[in-house]
């Protein structure tokens, strides 16, 4: 689990750093609560981190940008409202389309191995079985298309 080092930080130095980072976005005439929008906006937060005398991580970015989201509405005034750090759990559905191979392990029973493998395919060919019923042992990927990605809103798992 990896903390913000700005949590150390007094609501003073805070405040600072908050307002610098807002003159910035001003500057690029762009809003600071699209933190992750693209590498220019996290370089902005970054850089102003920096300026603490801290190497930033993500972290620290999600840190002050959630600190001032928490404090937008009552202007940043102290005290400060804090953050909490928190496990979220994500999840994506990928639509895609994909060329696969797969390897399906079947148990036959046969008291011959030329018979076996008729006696296998003759059931599958009869729908006594289905291949699909073996367990899969082995998927290779020879092609994909990914067209769709909907990401689901996080899940708080745990605060800390």
């Amino acid at each position: 689990m990896e903390r913000s080092s700005l949590e150390r930080f007094n609501d003073k130095i805070l405040i600072k750093i908050i307002d610098n980072i807002i003159k910035d976005f001003d500057e690029i005439n762009s809003e600071w609560s699209d933190t992750f929008e693209n590498n220019e906006h996290v370089t902005i937060y970054e850089s102003n981190i920096r300026a603490l005398g801290v190497r930033p991580n993500l972290i620290d970015v999600d840190y002050i940008s959630a600190l001032m989201r928490l404090n937008y509405k009552n202007d940043f005034q102290i005290p400060l409202n804090r953050p909490s750090l928190a496990l979220y759990e994500v999840n994506v559905n990928i639509s895609e389309r994909v060329i696969q191979t797969q390897t399906y392990e079947h148990n036959v029973y046969s008291y011959d191995s030329t018979n076996c493998f008729d006696k296998f395919r003759f059931e599958d060919q009869e729908g006594m079985i289905s291949i699909y019923d073996g367990e899969i042992t082995n998927t290779e990927v020879n092609d994909s298309e990914s067209f769709d990605w909907d990401y689901l809103s996080p899940i708080k798992i745990k605060e800390f």
